[in-house]
């Protein structure tokens, strides 16, 4: 049986969801979560990317406990995010802003 690994991040949580197609169905698995804060500081809201790999990788470990090798692993994420790497594969920003932070400040709040 082949076996897909979904990640997703969101604002607050991110989760690791296993999928498989069993007698012509989708089964669907959550097998990891995790927290996800954003990060107050002087330059806005940010993504704490390093503690977001170490989750991502606990995640995908959890696979061995069910004895699984995905066929494949696709990492969705909240908003518009964006990370910035290297020629030698290191982010180039150990923090990067989000773009909710950034669509926020263009646009005044609403007056009820």
């Amino acid at each position: 049986m082949e076996y897909y690994l979904a990640i997703d991040i969101g604002a607050s949580s991110g989760r690791h969801i296993l999928g498989s197609v069993e007698n012509g169905k989708i089964v669907l698995k959550e097998i990891y979560r995790f927290e996800n804060e954003l990060m107050k500081t002087d330059d806005g809201l940010l993504w704490d990317v390093e503690r977001l790999e170490r989750e991502v990788k606990a995640g995908i470990k959890e696979c061995n406990k069910y004895g699984i090798v995905p066929k494949t692993i696709a990492i969705d994420t909240w908003e518009l995010t964006m990370f910035f790497w290297t020629r030698r594969k290191k982010l180039s920003r150990r923090y990067m802003h989000t773009e909710m932070q950034e669509r926020k400040s263009r646009f005044p709040k609403s007056k009820k």
